[in-house]
């Protein structure tokens, strides 16, 4: 589909939670390129099993997978480019969820290879919806130069093989309590974050939230005035393995709660980041739990404003900078864990 306008409105879906799809695909390949695609379907309280709209997952999406593809395990290939779109109404409506998996079905490290959603999206633009991009699956997708803006539930989620986020802009992700700029979900082998600007979220800036994780590198986002953690780690479920992760070269500031914060993990490293004002009333702006092992905490800088006695009347604010590998780590049986 190459340069149409597409309106949407008074869409019934099917009688289940996971709703349906405008674009339902069985396999095979999609070109979306120069389309401008605009929803309007009002949210519709009936259907949602949360008590806060927010929580709930979206009626339906955009483009997604039929339940026959993911059944049958059928491959699909993609290239989403320079489209614009648009949801006018809250919590109502996805855009863009390729998933070779079933509702609350885990992704396995053993399939990647033959069952896969594989392409790029590109320099797009999506404004308002409740979800923004759901991948997982993947293997060999590229998710780059996008705007994403005022989407809530989700911005970008990605779970999958050589799976690279780069130089996205995303701005007021989230609502309420949940909404992240970028999750890692599920399985991430070989991925990459980097050059990612997430600004003012709902929820966590980057949060890894998997069962697997080998080879994660995250560098030179900037993530600044979130409500929570810049970038979380923690796994899934118990026994899950985040292993194999750099965390480098990052601008973090102004996070209601710590910059980088791990609560399981193993094998992180992370060095040379820049970070301010994150973590207030904390004594650290790093915070790794007990359970974390072998985190590797080097060559980090911290800034803070400073008022020299002789400028206090004349209000000059001026920034000292220091080498900040502080770590916050909580008793593990502390009575009061603060949340990260």
């Amino acid at each position: 589909m190459r340069g149409v306008s597409v309106l949407v409105s008074e869409l019934e879906v099917q009688n289940d939670i996971d709703g349906g799809n405008i674009i339902r695909l069985n396999g095979g390949a999609l070109t979306l390129k120069n389309n401008r695609v605009k929803i309007d379907v009002a949210f519709d309280p009936s259907f949602t099993v949360s008590e806060i709209p927010w929580g709930q997952r979206p009626r339906f999406w955009f483009v997604g997978l039929s339940d026959i593809a993911k059944k049958k395990r059928r491959s699909v290939l993609f290239n989403i480019v320079d489209n614009e779109f648009e949801s006018s109404q809250l919590y109502a409506a996805g855009a863009i969820k390729l998933s070779t998996r079933k509702k609350d079905e885990l992704l396995r490290v053993s399939e990647l290879d033959n069952v896969f959603v594989r392409g790029g999206i590109l320099r797009n633009r999506f404004v308002g919806f409740h979800g923004g991009i759901f991948i997982n699956g993947g293997n060999k997708v590229l998710i780059s130069d996008n705007v994403l803006m005022k989407n809530s539930y989700l911005a970008i989620i990605a779970g999958g093989k050589n799976i690279q986020i780069t130089n996205n802009r995303i701005l007021y992700p989230g609502n309420g309590t949940t909404g992240d700029g970028i999750t890692v979900y599920d399985v991430m082998i070989d991925g990459r974050i980097s050059g990612n600007l997430i600004y003012a979220g709902s929820c966590y800036g980057i949060w890894v939230l998997a069962n697997h994780v080998n080879g994660l590198d995250i560098q030179r986002n900037t993530i600044l005035n979130g409500i929570t953690s810049g970038i979380y780690m923690s796994a899934k479920d118990v026994g899950g393995y985040i292993g194999n992760v750099l965390v480098k070269y990052n601008v973090i500031t102004g996070n209601a709660g710590f910059a980088v914060a791990v609560e399981n993990g193993q094998d992180v490293a992370i060095s040379n980041n820049h970070f301010e004002g994150n973590a207030a009333g904390f004594s650290a702006q790093l915070y790794v739990s007990k359970l974390a092992k072998n985190i590797t905490v080097k060559g980090n800088t911290a800034a803070k404003k400073i008022t020299p006695e002789w400028a206090k009347d004349m209000a000059l604010y001026r920034h000292q900078t220091y080498e900040d590998n502080e770590v916050f780590t909580p008793a593990i049986n502390a009575q009061s864990v603060p949340s990260p």
